[in-house]
């Protein structure tokens, strides 16, 4: 009060919240008294441009100014803590609000300035956009989220799709039941996997339209009473840094993260999307649009909170989890502190799993193929399945020594069975997509199709056709790939290859200029004459193209 009055803006402290990083002191503006005898109040701008004078008055390393806080008569000036409060994710998600979102997709995200926990339903949001630079807190809250969906879904209910080009962040979670093909890390791949993603959503839309469901929710229902279909998982796709894929191929990504954005949600896809350069050539208006909850850790500079919030204060954060979240219903983003996970709690979550389908204790999602022991363990022997394993004990969560606690759920007991011998395919992931089927089976990705269409062109095939294609060329006194096409009735690739097989022989000769046709070389002279061929200007009027 006497800083502010110091500055001829006099208010009086009304209200106290003291959070884990900061504390909001609400404020409300006084009367200043004109010589005249007339009283006028103090403009909340005037208040809200004195933060750097009171961070400076204060000794504070910074300090944000909201003014004014919505749903109050007050202005919230936010001041650092000399000593911050660590918030643990366990501390979140047992609290009553986690628990009154009944949606499998519910994320903590931390404390506000008042010390309640804030949680949220990412099926409802239903994208989010985190950004912020580097040591500011933006991997952990994304382990924060993983951890929330890991604790509360099995594989048959949760897929997740993992893209992280760092290589560091996200890796670790490979061998978990929950992902649907392991982290892809080669950004040639990345494409590929959204491409596979629009796919699934188009082909969940179709199953969507044959039983008169509006959503996931509703399909799941219908399809309950019928034992022979299997309801769609939720899957969420999480994409580590976007700038890299904007600077590998920014038309692709942009399409397809757009498309996804826009129509994905009611097929049970969700993104989470993370970048450490919030600028407008990365966070482009298109991708922004599509995604209205967003979360901004420190950022650099004042542009860089309007990229990704549309005001300003992100620039103002103190790093370390300190974060400001923009819900899709606030009319103001909300300052929070992050969810703190350790490295240990994951670990011992991520190891949870991988024992549990070790040992058969949730069902496998994996393709399950029965084939001979002997031939399982000659092909693949670290993937064959133990004969009558032994489960673990389940885990509990109990408190470490240093502070932290075991958010390691505990799983249910399952009598020892005898499983066949499977052979996971690492590479080739898996989704339920065809609800008829007993085991669930994955659309291919891009480059699978770009392997089929490729083994399709077997040079038997072709060997078969090139005498045709020869006697062809020799006889019309021209080549061209066009003319194979329209006289085999094949495709593009095959009549190319025919093209670059005649061409090795010797039997055309190499395109000039920019014409597509090819000149039909005279035939050597130990190879016999074609009885069929014709000089230059035959009957045929097919042009080259």
């Amino acid at each position: 009060e006497h800083t502010l009055e110091s500055f001829g803006a006099p208010a009086t402290v009304v209200e106290i919240s003291h959070g884990p990083t900061v504390t909001q002191f609400g404020v409300e503006p006084n009367f200043i008294e004109a010589r005249s005898g007339k009283r006028t109040k103090v403009k909340v701008g005037k208040i809200a441009s004195l933060a750097d004078d009171l961070a400076l008055a204060l000794a504070a390393h910074s300090i944000r100014i909201q003014a004014p806080v919505p749903g109050k008569g007050y202005v919230g000036i936010e001041v650092p803590n000399v000593a911050k409060a660590l918030v643990s994710l366990r501390d979140v998600i047992e609290a009553p609000e986690f628990r009154k979102i009944k949606s499998p997709l519910a994320i903590g995200l931390g404390q506000n300035v008042s010390g309640q926990p804030i949680s949220a339903d990412l099926a409802a949001m239903p994208h989010l956009l985190i950004a912020g630079t580097t040591g500011s807190g933006k991997s952990v809250c994304v382990n924060g989220i993983i951890a929330c969906l890991l604790l509360q879904n099995t594989p048959d209910n949760l897929k997740l799709v993992m893209v992280d080009p760092k290589r560091v962040e996200l890796t670790g979670y490979n061998g978990v039941p929950h992902l649907a093909a392991p982290v892809v890390v080669e950004m040639d791949r990345v494409i590929g996997t959204l491409q596979w993603a629009l796919r699934e959503m188009d082909g969940r839309y179709k199953r969507f339209a044959e039983y008169g469901a509006r959503n996931i929710v509703e399909y799941n229902k219908k399809i309950a009473k019928d034992s022979k279909q299997e309801p769609l998982p939720y899957i969420v796709i999480i994409i580590d840094e976007l700038a890299d894929l904007m600077m590998l191929a920014p038309e692709d990504t942009e399409r397809a993260v757009t498309r996804l954005a826009q129509m994905a949600r009611a097929t049970g896809i969700h993104m989470v999307i993370a970048t450490q350069r919030p600028s407008v050539d990365v966070v482009t208006g298109i991708i922004k649009a599509n995604f209205p909850a967003r979360i901004a850790f420190a950022v650099a500079s004042s542009t860089d909170s309007r990229v990704i919030l549309d005001t300003t204060g992100a620039e103002r954060l103190l790093g370390q989890g300190d974060m400001l979240f923009q819900s899709p219903d606030a009319a103001a983003p909300v300052r929070l502190q992050g969810c703190y996970v350790s490295d240990g709690e994951l670990n011992k979550l991520i190891e949870y799993w991988r024992t549990a389908r070790r040992f058969n204790l949730i069902p496998s999602t994996e393709s399950i193929t029965p084939r001979a022991a002997a031939e399982a363990a000659a092909a693949t022997p670290e993937t064959a399945a133990p004969a009558r394993p032994t489960p673990p004990p389940p885990a509990a969560a109990t408190p470490t020594g240093n502070g932290e606690t075991a958010v390691t759920p505990t799983p249910q007991a399952a009598e020892p069975v005898e499983p066949h011998p499977i052979t996971l395919t690492p590479h080739h992931p898996i989704t339920p997509s065809s609800p008829a089927a007993s085991n669930l089976t994955q659309r291919p990705l891009w480059e699978e199709l770009q392997a089929m269409e490729n083994a399709e062109d077997d040079p038997e095939l072709d060997d078969e056709l090139l005498p045709e294609a020869i006697a062809l060329v020799r006889k019309l006194n021209k080549a061209s790939t066009s003319l194979l096409q329209r006289r085999f009735r094949i495709g593009y690739t095959r009549a190319a290859r025919l093209v670059d097989h005649m061409e090795e022989q010797g039997i055309i000769g190499p395109p000039t200029g920019t014409s597509k046709a090819r000149v039909v070389l005279p035939p050597k002279l130990d190879e016999a004459p074609d009885p069929g061929a014709e000089a230059p200007g035959g009957e045929d009027a097919d042009t080259a193209t």
